[in-house]
């Protein structure tokens, strides 16, 4: 019973240290003290003793799936973290980021409320927001030409070479400019070297555009080597 309980803690270390990016689940599950067993120890002693092992093991395992969530929601991403982990904290940051900002307007002790209200502070708070997860935001970067022209991307995220365009829609950003916008901006950042994965996030705080998903559905492709991710918020 001993060895099988030993083998079962070996597989839920491994389990541990595969299923997140550093070890500090791992870690924080073999902190366990398991009680020393001695072979002059009655076997009434070696029982509650191994009890208490067991016991001790899903008393931990149970704390952690209870901070499941906390575990995922905010990961401390280095350059050597995964891209697939990066892109899952920008989606996430896009998807409740109407949220945020809702919430930013509800000041206290009749502070002023902060305000979104164009793209310039649309990049400058995201970029805020990124510098908690990510070391190694280039602002601005200069883009390739295309079609006579060149632009400023947003960011740049290098070491995970993932270029981040954000837009907000307003009466002259409706469903034809964002898609002719984006259009554009995918054959642009085609020739650029550090881009490998392209996400643009559309913020439609009045929910302005007409068909939301269609236009995340359409736009989001691969298309020469790269990755192009589209995200409304909120639709």
């Amino acid at each position: 019973m001993r060895y099988d309980f030993q083998v079962w803690l070996s597989r839920t270390t491994e389990i541990l240290r595969r299923s997140f990016d550093n070890d500090e689940v791992m870690n924080e599950f073999n902190a366990v003290q398991l009680q020393k067993i001695l072979d002059k120890d009655t076997l009434e002693k070696k029982q509650y003793l191994f009890q208490f092992d067991v016991y001790n093991c899903d008393v931990k395992l149970a704390s952690i799936l209870n901070k499941l969530d906390l575990y995922n929601e905010i990961p401390i991403l280095t350059n050597n973290a995964s891209t697939d982990n990066s892109i899952h904290i920008i989606e996430n940051i896009a998807l409740n980021f109407d949220n945020f900002a809702k919430q930013m307007r509800k000041r206290q002790r009749n502070h002023l409320p902060y305000k979104i209200e164009d793209e310039w502070d649309l990049q400058d708070i995201f970029h805020s927001i990124l510098k908690l997860f990510f070391n190694n935001i280039i602002p601005e970067e200069c883009t390739p030409s295309y079609a006579g022209g060149s632009s400023r991307m947003d960011f740049l995220i290098k070491p995970h070479k993932i270029i981040l365009e954000l837009k907000m829609t307003g009466k002259n950003l409706r469903d034809r400019q964002v898609t002719d916008q984006i259009t554009i901006d995918i054959a642009r950042y085609k020739k650029h070297p550090d881009c490998k994965r392209l996400i643009f996030f559309v913020y439609d705080p009045e929910t302005l555009l007409q068909n939301p998903i269609n236009l995340e559905d359409e736009l989001s492709q691969v298309t020469n080597g790269i990755d192009v991710k589209i995200i409304v918020s909120p639709k």
